[in-house]
């Protein structure tokens, strides 16, 4: 097999179920693989993250169905503009019925994931390759063992593959863009420098083809954020650099994101606020006990002043008296060994419902007498509760009493006595200039993305609207959720109804299909006209820098922007409709 290489970049504007008409179909005979070791390696670069200002959304296979086989006169409410996802990156076989004699990497529509497959064995559920930025992808195929998938530097996954050895991959084409057929085309992406090579490519190879690449685009990443960092920081360190001659190697990689890092921090911001949700620890769950000591262990080790701690709900498990108290043992132990002075905590549904003997009223007093020490009125009554941390006021809300004493599965109650309160509360703090946080753990309705499920009672429930126009008649807020374990490549700072931001924290428990670890959250940088969020891997001690997320205010209090990426060329709401 000769090496076959291909620098140039393609762009695919395909529909899923439709054959293929933006793709590259290679007919050569020097890619026949037949029993053969081989590698392929690409870069890729999606735009799925959002749709005519949707969040970006998966469903199950029948929902996509009804969809696509639905005819004029059917009515779909709140899925009309579902954004057409998926297809084949590129395969050497035809992927009909998933008769595959070869290779094939695919974006799975309705599990919104990236699979690689060799001869009916792979490997899925990967998200970092489909948010919307350039990614490496290296895939090495070594017949009497594994086949090894790479994103940048990072190893996916290895999977079994010598049950093949003796097959002979005898295509004798490759598609880019599509399978070899040209059936099941690839939507809203990129790809470009693809590799094909009738060798496993080695640990150096594989490098050589990351570093310089990575370079440029992190040197890139830098400029498009200097802007911004030059209005709170320094960033004359970081011009020098990207101005010097450098080796394209790991040693200036390192000292190009060093210096990305150095120019970030830069600056003394005013507040600076620590976020996480749900956690759920329980007695039965050791593993959540142990990322949340490693997160608290890793904001014990920040260099800069923490103001206080922001937690979205959910914090423990289960609903049972015995469940909270040990949660929130745990919680005390592990902040008083911070010097975060305060923290302000929602509750969440599983703190309401979950467990064979845990409803609401064993719940949410259990709740309220383990809260009651973080709340400025020191109270147990009402549910919700205004706090102050670094000068910010914090609106709280909590799940009012149902009439039933029962609640669905995830939503949750708000009174109309807990909504006048909060209509007061906004009216005097923009009749007063002041730049507040509502904090609530569920998010609003269609601002989420929930992988291979449909929209059902994940949202705040019957009172979403009456709490939608509350909020919409005011701009000097943030609105802060957990709930949904969204991980930072899905869940950007929603513009709810185009009116007010809507933040949701990952969860610290688990991210479903997130690239990375358990473990992750945000730092909040509050400068003087600026709102940075940094995401954090708490579990690892690292910044995800590509995923920081910020809010610009206009005079110190009303806002004025949302910026979801500091990256060029990139927006979850202004994604073009293929």
């Amino acid at each position: 097999m000769k090496d076959f290489y291909l620098d140039e970049e393609f762009c695919f504007h395909n529909r899923f179920g439709r054959n293929a008409k933006d793709c590259k179909l290679l007919k050569n005979e020097g890619l026949k693989i037949g029993k053969s070791d081989f590698s392929v390696a690409f870069w890729i670069k999606t735009q799925l993250c959002g749709l005519s200002h949707h969040p970006r959304s998966f469903f199950s296979l029948s929902t996509m169905l009804l969809h696509f086989n639905k005819t004029e006169k059917d009515s779909f409410s709140g899925f009309d503009e579902i954004p057409e996802l998926g297809g084949v990156i590129m395969s050497n076989t035809s992927c009909t019925f998933a008769n595959e004699n070869g290779f094939s990497f695919l974006a799975l529509p309705y599990e919104g994931c990236f699979v690689a497959r060799f001869c009916g064995q792979g490997r899925g559920g990967f998200m970092k390759p489909l948010d919307d930025r350039w990614h490496f992808i290296a895939a090495t195929f070594d017949r009497d063992d594994a086949c090894s998938l790479y994103c940048d530097e990072e190893l996916l996954c290895k999977f079994d593959i010598k049950n093949s050895r003796d097959t002979d991959v005898d295509s004798d084409g490759v598609g880019i863009g599509c399978d070899a057929a040209g059936d099941w085309g690839f939507q809203n992406g990129f790809l470009k420098k693809v590799l094909i090579t009738g060798h496993v490519l080695t640990q150096k190879e594989r490098q050589a083809l990351y570093f310089p690449e990575a370079i440029e685009l992190e040197k890139t990443a830098i400029n498009d954020r200097m802007g911004l960092c030059a209005e709170y920081g320094s960033t004359e360190k970081a011009k020098r650099l990207l101005n010097s001659m450098l080796y394209k190697n790991r040693a200036t990689y390192k000292k190009i994101k060093d210096a990305h890092e150095s120019m970030i921090s830069s600056g003394t911001p005013r507040v600076v606020f620590a976020l996480l949700s749900d956690v759920h620890i329980l007695d039965t769950k050791p593993a959540a006990v142990k990322i949340f000591r490693s997160a608290m262990a890793d904001l014990r080790s920040f260099p800069f002043r923490l103001d206080g701690l922001i937690c979205g709900g959910d914090f423990t498990h289960d609903s049972t008296s015995e469940a909270i108290d040990y949660g929130w043992n745990i919680f005390r132990e592990e902040f008083s060994k911070t010097s975060i002075p305060k923290a302000t905590i929602c509750i969440g549904n599983h703190e309401l419902w979950m467990g064979n003997k845990g409803c609401y009223k064993t719940g949410m007093p259990s709740w309220l007498k383990n809260i009651k020490p973080y709340r400025d009125d020191d109270s147990l009554s009402p549910v919700y509760y205004e706090n102050q941390m670094a000068g910010f006021k914090f609106f709280v809300l909590n799940c009012d009493p149902p009439s039933d004493n029962r609640l669905t599965r995830h939503q949750t109650h708000l009174s109309k006595m807990q909504l006048d309160w909060l209509n007061c509360k906004m009216e005097e703090s923009y009749k007063n200039k002041e730049f507040v946080f509502v904090m609530l753990h569920q998010p609003f309705r269609n601002t989420y993305h929930l992988t291979g499920r449909e929209y059902g009672d994940w949202d705040v429930g019957n009172e979403d609207g009456a709490l939608r126009t509350i909020l919409s008649k005011y701009d000097n807020f943030l609105y802060i959720c957990g709930h949904m374990h969204q991980a930072f490549n899905i869940a950007p700072i929603f513009m709810v109804d185009d009116k007010f931001p809507s933040l949701q924290i990952p969860g610290l428990d688990y991210t479903p299909k997130n690239f990375c670890m358990p473990g992750t959250g945000y730092i909040l940088f509050v400068y003087e006209n600026l709102l940075i969020f940094r995401a954090r891997d708490y579990l690892n001690g690292q910044w995800l820098t590509e995923y920081d997320k910020a809010i610009r205010l206009k005079d110190g209090w009303r806002v004025d922007k949302v910026m979801n990426s500091l990256e060029s060329g990139f927006s979850y709401y202004e994604t073009d409709k293929f």
